[in-house]
This record gives C-alpha cells, structure tokens and sequence, in this order.
C-alpha cells in the first residue's frame, strides 16, 4: 500500500496520470529525474529517438500511438 503523505522529491509537470495524454507534458524530457513525455500528445514515452545522455541530448520520445510518426520527425530532423 502506498504512502498517502508522500511527496515526490520533485515537482510533476501535471497531475494526469503517466499513460494519458496532457498537452502540458507535450514534448517534455527531463534527466533528473528521468521523464519523458510524447512529442505529440504527452502521454508517458517509451520510444526514444536520437538521445545522448553522456552529452546530454534527450531526443525525441513517443507513445505507443506516435511512434512512427516521432521517428519520421526525427528523421527529417
């Protein structure tokens, strides 16, 4: 059971839960703490693309839903 007091050591971009769609987190990647976020729709991103994290360049990311339509954005750069 999880702590009703807690509070992440960070601010949330919104209070939409991870998975849904918000277009306050559209595009948004954070690395401490690591987030990311769809660059469409600003669901929860599991697809990255063109990412350095030792130089810290976080790319694009996109949901299940965005995929292709992220990696073709990144392609044309």
């Amino acid at each position: 059971m999880s702590d009703p007091t807690y509070q992440p050591p960070y601010k949330p971009v919104s209070s939409t839960p991870y998975d849904q769609p918000d277009p306050a987190r559209v595009g948004v990647t954070r690395m401490n703490p690591f987030e990311h976020f769809c660059a469409v729709c600003g669901a929860g991103a599991g697809f990255g693309f063109g990412g350095d994290f030792m130089r810290g360049e976080p790319g694009l990311w996109a949901c299940m839903k965005h995929r292709a339509e992220v990696e073709q954005r990144w392609r044309r750069g």
